[in-house]
């Protein structure tokens, strides 16, 4: 339980503190920073953070597959919208922009992306493992193999 709410603390504090960075551009006045992704990004931002307290209020909503295949449809969405924003950054030599918090959400990026790719590769293997036990009812032997092919290349003729 401490160890989960150390990990929540920190979690909040890395997306607050991206938030807080991604507003005070535009205070700034940095002109090459403002874009839709910007905004989508602090939008998705907010919302992770207010579904983080409300796993507290409502922890059972969480467990329903809908709930989280929108959160995880919103993070993938997330991962490709935030590298676009940081390349077109890049791109335009957008120097306003320099801050620690840009490359920190640039490597969370990274990461998420790499385990959502980890998550989808064991699904589609774990997927996969179920059908083919699924379908072996009996275990084919080289013997029965064998008698399968006589019984249909004699039924050809």
């Amino acid at each position: 339980m401490i160890i989960t709410a150390i990990a929540i603390f920190i979690a909040l504090f890395v997306q607050g503190s991206i938030l807080f960075w991604l507003a005070r551009l535009e205070k700034m006045g940095c002109e090459c920073a403002m874009d839709w992704r910007r905004k989508f990004i602090m939008f998705y931002l907010c919302f992770l953070i207010v579904s983080m307290f409300a796993r507290f209020v409502w922890a059972s909503m969480f467990e329903i597959p809908m709930v989280a295949l929108i959160m995880f449809a919103l993070a993938f969405v997330n991962i490709g919208i935030v590298m676009q924003y940081i390349q077109k950054l890049k791109r335009d030599n957008c120097e306003c922009s320099e801050s620690l918090w840009k490359t920190v959400m640039y490597y969370l990026t990274l990461i998420n992306a790499i385990m959502i790719a980890i998550a989808i590769l064991f699904a589609m293997f774990l997927v996969f493992t179920l059908y083919s036990m699924q379908n072996k009812s009996t275990p084919m032997t080289a013997k029965s193999m064998i008698s399968t092919r006589k019984v249909r290349s004699s039924g050809r003729k």
